[in-house]
């Protein structure tokens, strides 16, 4: 196996998400994204919409879950997103940006189906019940 470039070891390929929400740790949506884009440890969303509790504690650096297509699909640590073009009161609450970027310590991808087809078969499964042939 050929050695890695210089730079390039333990890099991870880009990876995109469309319509993303960004979900707190306990629970509550912190923005809503059109697209997201994540690398190494940096990220970039587009067509953000943030909650308005939720600007400071992004500022600052919180953990978040990636929601997309209704499924959590990573977890980011210590998430802290800038706002370099600036960010506007929207009208019925909240606040708006066309651009984000930011940092995160860790990322973990979630596995897209938590549990495997049997078993989650077998736990919707009524005790007693038959199984249809």
């Amino acid at each position: 196996m050929p050695k890695p470039k210089q730079g390039t070891s333990g890099s991870r390929p880009e990876v995109g998400f469309r319509d993303v929400t960004l979900v707190g740790r306990q629970g509550n949506v912190l923005a809503y994204a059109s697209q997201v884009a994540l690398r190494s440890s940096t990220i970039g969303l587009s067509g953000v919409t943030l909650a308005a509790s939720a600007l400071s504690p992004l500022l600052r650096g919180t953990s978040v879950t990636l929601h997309a297509s209704g499924r959590p699909r990573v977890m980011l640590t210590d998430l802290r997103l800038s706002l370099p073009l600036g960010h506007y009161p929207l009208p019925e609450g909240g606040w708006g940006c066309d651009l984000a970027i930011g940092a995160f310590r860790r990322a973990r991808n979630l596995p897209a189906r938590p549990m495997p087809r049997r078993a989650a078969a077998n736990a919707k499964r009524l005790p007693g019940s038959r199984r249809r042939a």
